[in-house]
């Protein structure tokens, strides 16, 4: 973590004193001069092209109405961040998807910087600043003043502000900005989720991406094992490191958070180009990546297979979740290490896909027409589609997993869901676990459950994993606790734990 000397203390004292007496004296003044004019409701306009959002920032005032259109030949969904829960602003998010030619407006009532994405091309990112509605100060002349406003605000609206409600509205926000920091990984942690985000991007411009990374890693691995859940967080500063440093920033992840950073650097390296239609770079990208992937590991290393899934994510967004195309991408990999990219592709798929592409009246689809080699994956990922798209409970998904002709589906199927039950159960630890898998109501299924809900919290190396691992094999008796207990050794030795 970096620290802040006395001086440096001693300065942001002063500049926040002077700041402050300069705003005290804003408000102070006379303000005859400049006021204010009529206001419309005239509308900006954010168009979504092949490029991406454009503009890609943008400055209103609170309430303005934002205009996005859908320039593109492909659907297009604007949303806030978080990819992909879009929790920062949860108004603002299209919900459905724009055909090409369709537009939607989004009225900006919240204050703040807004980061956006679209989300079904996550990579196209964005921002929005809302300024306050400056208060009317009594004196002041309704006549118009010359001041521009904000690039890519309303002009109608900006201008109806007089020159001072102006300036102290942007004092304001300087201000706020030089004061809303954490200046440790423990006021870091006591962060809203949507604040940490926003703190990490920003830490990210002010001192480098490898400041960020090094806050997750002081705030989240701690001695006794990583607490909660900061894959997410671990995505977005490889996504940042890859900005700075491309494939040279491999070397500045570490393998915890399960590979998240890994993951976020290798799904931004498919956006440099901003071309889809250049096969030619696009495969020439897919190699660069796998010999960058070789800088944190050798082929066999679960670094390296983790980088791998990684760009399995980047290319399922670049190819616009295009199954074959995504799948065909991977298949230009050698074949020892295509199933990483696999898992990449079809958990990209479960997060971000458009709602058409899978079918609630058949849950296990497309598991159960894709070719043979990507069985294995998609079901690893179909759990996801399940529980989060369809909102089906364990017992029910169990039982579709188990309906499947398929043995490779209905092993990797159960697998998964011991994992997500294990990833959700940050708080009651062993009996939720316990009481997760039980559900079940077949009884080999179940056992196979806890044993993957075991290796998970081996492999996420979460805290206290030893005793939960202990007492969720306990649980079972003959054959199925021995499984459960060569689960965890089998983990433990892939991944190093201790």
């Amino acid at each position: 973590m970096q620290t802040i000397n006395r001086f440096e203390i001693q300065d942001l004292g002063f500049k926040n004193r002077l700041l402050l007496l300069i705003l005290t004296t804003c408000f102070l003044l006379p303000t005859s001069t400049f006021a204010h004019g009529g206001v419309n409701d005239d509308k900006l306009i954010i168009r979504m092209t092949e490029n991406g959002f454009e503009p890609k920032e943008l400055t209103v005032v609170e309430d303005d109405d934002v205009l996005f259109i859908n320039n593109d030949e492909v659907d297009r969904w604007p949303a806030s961040n978080f990819h992909p829960t879009h929790t920062l602003y949860p108004e603002f998010d299209q919900k459905e998807g724009l055909a090409p030619g369709q537009s939607w407006t989004f009225k900006f009532e919240k204050v703040g910087t807004w980061r956006m994405h679209d989300h079904l091309v996550p990579h196209f990112t964005g921002t929005i600043v809302v300024l306050p509605v400056p208060s009317v100060v009594a004196g002041e002349n309704p006549e118009k003043d010359e001041v521009d406003p904000p690039l890519g605000s309303s002009t109608s609206k900006w201008l109806s502000f007089s020159f001072w409600t102006k300036f102290k509205a942007f004092l304001l926000k300087f201000f706020y900005s030089q004061n809303n920091t954490a200046e440790n990984s423990t006021q870091f942690k006591n962060l809203s989720e949507q604040n940490k985000y926003k703190w990490l991007e920003d830490v990210s411009n002010r001192e480098g991406p490898k400041v960020a990374w090094k806050l997750v890693l002081d705030t989240y691995n701690t001695p006794e094992g990583v607490l909660g859940n900061p894959h997410d967080m671990a995505h977005l500063v490889g996504q940042l490191i890859y900005k700075d440093y491309g494939f040279e920033g491999l070397s500045t992840c570490t393998p915890v958070f399960a590979f998240g950073c890994y993951h976020g650097l290798m799904e931004s390296a498919f956006d440099k180009n901003g071309v889809r239609d250049n096969e030619k770079n696009h495969q020439t990208d897919l190699l660069s990546a796998e010999t960058g992937c070789r800088q944190v590991g050798i082929e066999t290393s679960p670094t390296y297979w983790s980088c791998i899934h990684g760009m399995g994510h980047g290319i399922a967004t670049f190819r616009e979740h295009n199954a074959d195309k995504s799948l065909a991408d991977c298949d230009i990999l050698k074949e020892s290490i295509r199933t990483y990219c696999y898992d990449g592709v079809f958990m990209e798929f479960s997060i971000s896909a458009p709602a058409n592409f899978y079918k609630k009246s058949d849950p296990i689809y497309p598991c159960n027409v894709v070719q043979n080699t990507h069985k294995t994956a998609c079901a690893r990922s179909q759990v996801q589609v399940m529980r989060l798209r369809f909102h089906m409970d364990t017992k029910s998904v169990a039982n579709v997993c188990i309906k499947s002709d398929n043995q490779d589906i209905i092993h990797h199927c159960i697998d998964a869901l011991g994992y997500f039950i294990a990833q959700d159960a940050t708080v009651g630890g062993a009996d939720k676990i316990i009481a997760g898998c039980n559900v079940i109501s077949d009884k080999s299924s179940a056992a196979q459950c806890l044993a993957a809900a075991a290796g998970e919290l081996v492999f996420q190396d979460s805290a206290n994993w030893h005793s939960i691992t202990e007492k969720i094999c306990a649980s079972l008796s003959g054959k199925d606790a021995g499984k459960c207990l060569a689960r965890i050794t089998q983990v433990k030795s892939s991944y190093g734990r201790k």
